[in-house]
């Protein structure tokens, strides 16, 4: 008789088994056994079906790429209606295959939307998230880093010249998310390190915030918990990691973190008092190769980082918070200053870092010491803020880029006399920044009252994007849109002429009666 029920549950266990094996949606990766890279329309059917499922998921449409395909966003949440809330529970928006030679990024993102509507459902008791799992489909389909014109679209936040960050901007406005992630892949293979003996060895790079415009609360935050956390988490998955590092310690050249520059999705977000980080997975050079091992470990790195959100959730929501507020603070703001100019330098008690490499002699995996490592980022210029930039009525082209980022500018409703400072450029030459040429300006400042016909307009910096205004807008700064060749090419570059004046003003004083509409 034992044996006769131990059969039956035996039975029913094996085919409970069998039933929810069957309910578990495979990705078009792991229906080809890991093959062939998920196609477009083949992410799109999925997608649909992982939404009709499961009531945790909500699919929308954001935007359309530059050949017309839709950009799908998966709006996660365990409560009725999506960041309802928003005073208890951080948003997390994730979004992955900016480049499109990048996939696992893509590819993790869809295992990791089945497994939040199953087994990991509770990390959306902790949070609401927006997952993106392919930003550009147009370039994923001709196997290239650009979009379909030809653009570096993590080179395009600043310009946004290009439909599809114009979507993840209008996304991040709409919810201001207070932790982003951007998902990409790194090459461990090239020249300069094989040439010395190695290949990089880290499964998985985060990487934080670097512009000193952040707020120190969240820079310091992210270091000091964000980056340790999801290392261990990534350790013991078997998975090797380290913090996001660029460069080679050869010859004359160095190793440094990420760059500061706004114009990628990482400082682009985080200029707001955002969370936000890259990841970059190993790959070996070829979008395929081992795709399963990197897919997992975009899986695994992307769920030690909802995993940490989920552990300090309080904390995330209130600094992002004050951080915020601050920025919307208008007393005393010409007293604050922007940091326009910056780059990495060594430190001078330990300019060596410890990083993973494979000895391409030894055929053997080690740790090893590599030298010349900037680890500092240093202001090399900064500015008093204004209280507001007022620009004339013939730069339509600039102002079209700032109402493509959301920010707000308040039309003259008549001809105004004001006392600005203007700029007047007096030489332009060229210096080198993160091992890039960057021109270097040369200037006078004075303060002069002039007219501004009716509909120019005034953009004040008290607004949620204060801290990016200086840094656009000066024309000494180096992340300046006169100086912006990402998206269409120095579309500003007119403004640096030698011995002419700058066309965008600072006002210094608020005027209570400045006419505007």
């Amino acid at each position: 008789m034992l044996n006769r029920i131990s059969l039956i549950f035996t039975l029913v266990f094996s085919m409970g088994s069998v039933l929810q094996a069957q309910s578990v949606l495979p990705t078009p990766l792991e229906k080809s056994r890991y093959t062939r890279l998920s196609e477009y329309d083949e992410m799109m059917v999925y997608l649909k079906d992982l939404d009709h499922k499961s009531k945790l998921l909500n699919m929308k449409i954001i935007g359309q790429s530059v050949e017309g395909k839709d950009i799908p966003a998966l709006f996660l949440t365990s409560d009725r209606i999506f960041g309802s809330r928003r005073d208890e529970k951080p948003m997390v928006l994730i979004f992955c295959q900016q480049h499109g030679d990048e996939p696992s990024g893509k590819e993790a993102a869809l295992i990791l939307a089945r497994e939040l509507t199953g087994g990991k459902k509770k990390l959306l008791g902790a949070m609401d998230l927006i997952l993106l799992p392919q930003m550009n489909p147009d370039g994923a389909q001709r196997h290239q880093r650009e979009n379909a014109n030809d653009m570096d679209l993590n080179r395009n936040h600043v310009i946004l010249s290009e439909p599809e960050p114009q979507a993840l901007h209008r996304l991040f406005r709409e919810w201001m998310p207070q932790v982003t992630l951007d998902v990409h892949e790194y090459s461990a293979v090239s020249e300069p390190w094989i040439a010395h003996g190695f290949i990089k060895d880290a499964d998985e790079q985060l990487g934080k915030l670097s512009n000193l415009n952040i707020s120190e609360s969240i820079l310091n935050y992210s270091g000091e918990v964000f980056i340790p956390e999801i290392g261990e988490k990534l350790a013991s998955a078997g998975f090797t990691f380290h913090e996001y590092i660029v460069g080679t310690p050869f010859e004359d050249s160095r190793m440094r973190y990420s760059t500061t520059a706004i114009n990628d999705g990482r400082q682009s977000l985080g200029i707001f008092n955002t969370f936000s980080f890259i990841l970059e997975g190993k790959q070996y050079g070829d979008p395929l190769t081992q795709i399963e091992h990197r897919t997992d470990g975009q899986v695994a790195a992307i769920t030690a980082l909802l995993q940490t959100v989920a552990g300090h959730s309080g904390d995330i929501t209130e600094i992002v918070e004050i951080a915020r507020r601050e920025i919307l603070k208008q007393d005393d703001l010409n007293k604050k200053r922007a940091f326009i100019q910056m780059d990495y330098y060594p430190d001078s008690t330990n300019n060596t870092i410890m990083f993973p490499v494979f000895n391409l002699e030894t055929w053997q995996r080690k740790v090893k010491e590599l030298k010349k490592f900037h680890s500092r980022v240093l202001v090399r210029k900064s500015v008093e803020k204004p209280v507001a930039y007022i620009i004339p009525t013939a730069e339509k082209p600039l102002m079209d880029v700032l109402s493509r980022h959301g920010i707000e500018m308040k039309p003259l409703n008549e001809e105004t006399r004001l006392t600005v400072q203007v700029y007047r450029i007096l030489h332009i030459t060229t210096i080198i920044e993160e091992e890039q040429d960057v021109p270097y300006v040369d200037l006078s400042i004075s303060t002069q009252e002039k007219i501004f016909a009716e509909r120019s307009v005034v953009v004040y910096l008290n607004q949620p994007a204060g801290l990016m205004l200086p840094l656009i807008l000066e024309p000494q700064s180096t992340y300046c849109l006169c100086k912006e060749g990402s998206g269409r090419k120095y579309m500003f570059e007119e403004y640096l002429k030698e011995n002419s004046e700058y066309p965008v003003c600072r006002i210094i004083e608020a005027k209570e009666e400045l006419q505007i509409h």
